[in-house]
């Protein structure tokens, strides 16, 4: 199956020091090639007491995200991205509106640039 930039996806999400992973959902940040079946992702976290600087929180209760799949409000960890193989993908829980998505771009994009 492809998935596209937007969606919201169930995922075996690699942790930071390579020690194992962990199922959650992740945000489709650029989809894979052709010769590839790879895809560049960020980490979702429902861990709202962990928000760090950076995080920006999307909650599915809001009209805004309500195509999100999320159960329950969640942080969009903008410092933990990965690329990540399609093998390791459940399925899909659902999609940011292109305004949202934007949105969240948008910011790594400005924090990117600020380093």
């Amino acid at each position: 199956m492809k998935y596209h930039r937007r969606e919201i996806v169930l995922a075996q999400f690699p942790f930071t020091d390579g020690t194992g992973k962990k199922l959650r959902p992740i945000l489709i940040l650029v989809e894979s090639s052709r010769l590839h079946s790879d895809y560049l992702a960020m980490f979702i976290s429902s861990q709202l007491s962990q928000k760090e600087e950076h995080d920006i929180v999307i909650d599915p209760a809001k009209k805004e995200f309500a195509s999100s799949g999320l159960s329950k409000p969640s942080l969009m960890k903008l410092l933990k991205l990965g690329t990540i193989s399609e093998s390791l993908i459940l399925g899909t829980l659902g999609e940011l509106s292109k305004s949202e998505f934007v949105k969240i771009v948008s910011s790594l994009v400005q924090l990117l640039q600020a380093s």
